[in-house]
């Protein structure tokens, strides 16, 4: 009976401190869940995209604006991008093989 008390305490006590090894060992705060980061999050509701450039500075794409900063992070220009919204006109192709022509 003592024995068997001194074994699973034993067993317990190791499996607590690899649990906490591996616990610290592992990524913390916002990297666990980048979902749940505000930053993350913002970003992907306005659909943003940024590019370093290779002066140092970046792009940001937000919906249909360009905006470029230095490597200061000061605007050097924001521009407009147009975007046509028009379905395409003429009727779709037909899948490979099938001829759709009438002789």
């Amino acid at each position: 009976m003592k024995m068997r008390i001194v074994f699973l305490a034993a067993t317990a006590s190791i499996f607590l401190s690899l649990t906490i090894f591996a616990y610290c060992q592992g990524p913390s705060g916002w990297e666990r869940a980048p979902m749940m980061n505000p930053r993350y999050a913002m970003m992907n509701m306005i659909g943003a995209k940024i590019v370093a450039t290779e002066d140092g500075g970046i792009v940001i794409l937000v919906g249909n604006k360009l905006i470029k900063y230095d490597k200061e992070l000061n605007l050097v220009k924001e521009t407009e991008v147009k975007v046509d919204v028009a379905p395409p006109m003429g009727r779709m192709m037909p899948p490979a093989g099938m001829d759709n022509t009438k002789e």
